[in-house]
């Protein structure tokens, strides 16, 4: 039977100001910055026939390393053209920004536009790749099995969500190293069922 001690587990030293932090945040990311990989990747369907994508970040720096922020991209749905390139942009940006797309830059100078690097095609791809992410927490009510409404907060990226590590706007975040947080298995690689 484990002792108290075990249980503790307080070699090496634990900081006690990150476990209070921590449980401050109701064991979700605290709001803002934090040094993350993309740790995992599935495809996701919404009610509507709307095709997705779910990201799961691992934050790997500070008092919320080893927690997980999830989050929802959605393909353009097909029913109103302003929205739809919102979303194409996003998934554009969060392409660029993980790895799959390079921005090069236009004969004019001025401009500039997304290729993509060779042998990356999916998020899947992007598996492992450090980045900075932005988490806000948004609170939501759930029915429980007994019929009672309770609320619950969730940790999401905020719009623009994903920074390079390079970006100045992330410089002063806290960096951790992605050896030394337990991650997932990476995904599977897709079948196409090509050979039945």
């Amino acid at each position: 039977m484990a002792t108290l001690a075990d249980d503790l587990a307080l070699t090496p030293n634990v900081d006690a100001n990150e476990v209070e932090n921590e449980m401050k945040s109701g064991g979700i990311p605290t709001e803002g910055y934090h040094h993350a990989i993309l740790d995992g990747y599935r495809e996701i369907k919404a009610d509507s026939g709307t095709h997705g994508r779910e990201l799961t970040f691992l934050v790997i720096a500070g008092p919320s390393r080893g927690l997980k922020v999830k989050d929802a991209i959605w393909s353009p749905a097909g029913h109103d053209a302003i929205k739809d390139e919102r979303s194409r942009n996003r998934i554009r940006l969060l392409a660029h920004r993980l790895g799959l797309l390079t921005k090069v830059m236009n004969p004019d100078g001025k401009t500039a536009t997304y290729k993509p690097v060779p042998g990356k095609n999916e998020f899947s791809d992007a598996f492992g790749a450090e980045c900075i992410i932005k988490v806000k927490h948004k609170e939501r009510e759930y029915q429980d099995d007994k019929g009672n409404i309770k609320k619950v907060k969730d940790a999401n990226l905020d719009f623009e969500g994903v920074f390079m590590l390079d970006d100045p706007r992330v410089k002063d975040v806290q960096r951790g190293k992605a050896a030394d947080v337990p991650k997932s298995p990476p995904p599977p690689p897709k079948d196409d069922f090509g050979d039945i």
